[in-house]
Order: structure tokens, then C-alpha cells, then sequence
């Protein structure tokens, strides 16, 4: 019962993890932006990583602990290592907004490749386990530093309130993850996680906010511009010197007239409002546009 209690906050972790995973591929299915992709990455791997710290998802899923689960357990903490930086990258957009970032993004990306294909190696190789503890150690100590580094540098080159969703979530991340490595009580890591979950999920819907608001900006300012080009093409003032023309020739009684400048005025507004839904139009059309 005792050890029921003491697992409750992972067990609570996976599950919203994975619900927070369903949610997010979701998402990514319908806006394709990867940013939803990585992040539904980082969450699968926090997902693995958490199996191991549950005994019944453990006996369920690694019935006989040996080297190779050992190894999937630590390659799934460089995985959402290298995860949230991708997601960080994207949720940010670091290549327009913080080029030195991203470029300081894409080397931590590389080391972390080289601490993964290291431990795969040491693993082949049938080395001790103890230097593959003392890698990932290695790795730690790098991610605390990337960490400090990502937090000094953004906070000094705010340019979008998407980047206190990041720093506050990653707080809560090292935190639980720095007090569960000193004192070997994993329950810092799990709060960590969860309360990081919880800041990503709101800085996402913010995110998807933000991109529907720029769909519509789009939308209003591309409907704009076709409003602008028809009173370009075909303005106030001009149609209504038409029609008083027209009018004049009925007034006159010239039948004749009337009808050819009225066939003449409809095909000209007829051609204006199809030629206004097009991208482009040929040269010829534009040549009768002009005659007419």
C-alpha cells in the first residue's frame, strides 16, 4: 500500500503525459507545425523514461531488467534532451528571432548525437555499466549549463512572450531534475515534469492562438488587397459616370446606344470580377479589358 502511495505521482505523470501526447499529435495532424511534432517526441520519451520508475509498467514492459533496458532507459533521457531543444527551436523560431541561439541549439543537438552513439557503442561493446552512468552524468552537467546559458541569453533578448513559457517550464524541469540527482528522491523529478507539463500545454494553446490570429490576419489583409484591386480596376466614380452615360442615352431615346454602351458596361464588370479571383490574367485579356 505504502509503495502504491510513494508511485501515485508517477503513475498521475504518465497518464497525463500520455493525454497530453494524444492532445498534441492531434494538433499536429491538423497545422503540421513542427513544433507540435517535437514536442509530442519529447512527451513519448518522458513517457519511456517514467515506465521505469513504476514497477508496474516496469514488470509489465522490461520483465527481465539487463543492459539493453538499462540503455533504453538512459537513451530515452538524451531523447527528450535533444526533443525539447527541436521543439524549443521551432516554438521559438530561433532562426529568425535568436540566430546565435539557434546556432548554439544545433551544436548541443551534435554533442547530444555523440553522447547517444557513445552509449549505444559502450553498450555493444559489453562495457560496464558504471561508464555509462558517468556519461550520462557528463550529460547533465552539459544540459544544466545549456540550460543557464538559454536562460542568461533569452532573458537579455526578449522578443516574444513565447520565450517565458520555455524558461519557465525548463525552470521547473532542472529543478526537479538537479534536487532528484543530489538527494536521489524522485519525486523532485516528477513534480518537475508535471508542473513543466502543465506551463508547455498553456504556452502551446498560446502558440495555436497566435496561429489562428495570423490566419485571419492573412485572410483579412488578402481580402483587403482583392477589395483594393477591384476599385482599381473598376472605381466608384467611374461606374457611376457609366450609368449616368447610359441613362443619358435612354433619356435621348437612342435605343440603339443605350443597349450597346449597357452590353458593353456588363461584359467590362463581368470580366472585372472574373479577372479578380485570378492570380494573374493573360495579356490578351488584359488587351479586351482595355478595349471594353
Amino acid at each position: 500500500m505504502a509503495s502504491d502511495l510513494f508511485e501515485l505521482p508517477i503513475h498521475i505523470v504518465i497518464g497525463s503525459t500520455l493525454a497530453f501526447l494524444i492532445c498534441t499529435t492531434a494538433i499536429y495532424l491538423y497545422n503540421k507545425k513542427p513544433e507540435f511534432l517535437w514536442y509530442g517526441v519529447y512527451l513519448l520519451a518522458i513517457i519511456i523514461y517514467f515506465s521505469f520508475k513504476s514497477s508496474v509498467t516496469h514488470k509489465l514492459l522490461y520483465p527481465e531488467p539487463n543492459v539493453l533496458t538499462y540503455s533504453i532507459h538512459d537513451a530515452s533521457q538524451i531523447l527528450f534532451q535533444a526533443a525539447y531543444l527541436l521543439f524549443a527551436i521551432y516554438f521559438l523560431n530561433t532562426q529568425k528571432y535568436y540566430p546565435k541561439l539557434h546556432t548554439f541549439f544545433k551544436v548541443v543537438l551534435g554533442f547530444l548525437g555523440l553522447f547517444i552513439t557513445v552509449h549505444v557503442f559502450l553498450y555493444l561493446a559489453g562495457n560496464s555499466r558504471a561508464n555509462q552512468i558517468m556519461l550520462l552524468n557528463i550529460n547533465r552537467i552539459l544540459m544544466i549549463g545549456v540550460f543557464a546559458f538559454n536562460t542568461i541569453y533569452i532573458l537579455v533578448n526578449v522578443k516574444t512572450p513565447l520565450v517565458y513559457f520555455i524558461l519557465l517550464g525548463s525552470f521547473c524541469f532542472v529543478i526537479g531534475s538537479v534536487l532528484t540527482w543530489f538527494t536521489e528522491d524522485f519525486h523532485f523529478m516528477t513534480y518537475g515534469v508535471g508542473l513543466e507539463n502543465i506551463v508547455f500545454a498553456y504556452g502551446l494553446g498560446y502558440k495555436v492562438k497566435q496561429i489562428n490570429e495570423e490566419r485571419v490576419n492573412a485572410e483579412q489583409e488578402a481580402f483587403q488587397n482583392q477589395m483594393s484591386s477591384l476599385r482599381a480596376q473598376m472605381n466608384p466614380h467611374f461606374i457611376f459616370n457609366s450609368l449616368n452615360s447610359i441613362l443619358g442615352f435612354i433619356l435621348k431615346g437612342d435605343k440603339k446606344e443605350s443597349i450597346r454602351y449597357l452590353s458593353n458596361f456588363s461584359s467590362l464588370l463581368r470580366k472585372v470580377l472574373n479577372t479578380a479571383e485570378q492570380g494573374s490574367i493573360s495579356l490578351e485579356q488584359e488587351i479586351s479589358l482595355l478595349k471594353l
